[in-house]
């Protein structure tokens, strides 16, 4: 089962340790958020997440290239 996650630049320690935790279960992790700490526009990385989740993360239907243009985007 896929499970997407998203974070801002305060939450890639946490992230990391969270999709570690979820890919030790089984479970594939797809990041929506940032790896940097740098400040990031958490709500874009919130709509993509959501999106992808709504879409099955089913690429046909879900619109990458939305968010390709934003530096957050690590994984997808």
């Amino acid at each position: 089962m896929k499970i997407g996650i998203c974070n801002d630049h305060a939450g890639v320690d946490y992230k990391n340790r969270l999709s570690e935790y979820l890919t030790g279960k089984g479970y594939e992790i797809v990041n929506f958020g940032t790896d940097s700490t740098e400040r990031f526009n958490y709500p874009v990385s919130g709509e993509a997440v959501a999106n992808a989740e709504q879409a099955g993360f089913n690429s046909e239907y879900f619109d990458k290239e939305k968010y390709e243009d934003f530096k957050g985007f690590t994984n997808y």
